[in-house]
């Protein structure tokens, strides 16, 4: 009997900059690219990422070629907020010996 899974998917790696511009796999990619690497690797598990200054409209922009290329397989990426460090306190001032009256 043959197996129906082929194994894991590859993964397709998007960052979307504040400024709009993406890249795929670190490598900075046209509008155009997008959708045409989406038609070439139908299969591939592709996961956005994108800036917090990022417009959704730019975002929704990406998800659409995405979708026109072909991609089945598309998530958001999130980054967990980094948590300030303690704030460190300065020692209590010492005090010099007391004298009593």
């Amino acid at each position: 009997m043959e197996s129906k899974f082929a194994g894991p998917k590859p993964a397709v790696h998007i960052a979307i900059a504040r400024d709009g511009t993406a890249s795929m796999n670190g490598k900075t990619v046209s509008p155009n690219e997008l959708t045409t690497q989406a038609h070439a690797q139908p299969d591939a598990h592709f996961v956005v990422d994108a800036e917090r200054e990022v417009s959704f409209q730019v975002l929704l922009s990406t998800l659409e070629r995405l979708r026109a290329g072909g991609a089945n397989d598309i998530a958001l990426g999130t980054v967990l907020a980094r948590t300030a460090p303690p704030p460190t306190t300065a020692p209590a001032p010492t005090q010099g010996p007391t004298e009593s009256p």
